[in-house]
């Protein structure tokens, strides 16, 4: 059903009508109507959309050229038209805020139980030549533990864009003292906030590092790297294990 959104306000009673779509070989067509009433004083009716309380609900059968006069009154007498989505999804994306206090915190590995899949940019890693092999060897081996790797297009489409993000840092040295290279591993998430939902942000809903073992004389960058897949791969498992 397509919702036709009209919220005319006479007094302090916004109007909704919904259309449904004409019933098959028939020439009329529901129509369904609500009014709700707006908080005395309310002097700025938008923002109190939230507020407003239901103070009727009704179906209507009518034709197309019925509906289309109906629709001409209810616009004639409106304060406010042509109210969009926008205007209406902040108050309701509020009013979920009751309900995402009463969820319990996610276990750490939950936000990996049937997990759509990541976009990976490994541009970064396949540009450096002492990284060859790197990006090959993440896709193989995460993909063996059965994480999807998406497209671009994928991942724009995929609600909380999912991308996998693996960074290296080289070992240097600073003040006579060696720091070891690290290689770091994140898959990220948009999140929006409880106490807030329209502040939207981006968190890594997994994340892990592996660093240089100086204590093994020969303990390369893959080493480390195939460290950190193979805590990824492991997690990912065993959250998909049930």
């Amino acid at each position: 059903m397509s919702i036709l959104g009209l919220r005319p306000w006479i007094g302090a009673i916004a109007v909704v009508l919904g259309l449904a779509g004409p019933l098959a070989a028939q020439s009329k067509e529901w129509i369904y109507v609500e009014a709700r009433t707006l908080p005395t004083g309310c002097s700025d009716p938008l923002s109190c959309l939230d507020q407003a309380r239901p103070i009727l609900r009704n179906l209507m059968r009518i034709t197309k050229d019925e509906r289309a006069t109906l629709l001409r009154v209810v616009n004639t007498i409106s304060s406010i038209r042509g109210i969009t989505d926008a205007d209406i999804q902040p108050n309701d994306v509020m009013a979920m805020v009751p309900q995402l206090h009463k969820l319990p915190v996610a276990d750490r590995l939950a936000p990996l139980v049937n997990h759509p899949g990541v976009y990976f940019d490994s541009s970064a890693l396949d540009a450096d030549p002492d990284l060859a092999g790197f990006s090959a060897f993440v896709r193989r081996e995460l993909s063996a533990a059965g994480l999807t790797f998406l497209t671009k297009e994928q991942m724009e489409a995929t609600p909380g864009r999912p991308t996998l993000t693996v960074r290296y840092s080289e070992r240097r040295e600073s003040a006579g003292c060696i720091i070891p290279y690290a290689i770091s591993f994140a898959i990220n998430e948009e999140y929006v906030m409880v106490r807030n939902p329209n502040l939207k942000k981006t968190t890594a809903i997994w994340s892990a590092a592996t660093r240089e073992n100086l204590a093994i004389a020969h303990f390369t960058a893959m080493d480390a790297l195939k460290e950190g897949v193979e805590k990824l791969a492991a997690d990912f498992r065993d959250a998909n294990s049930t």
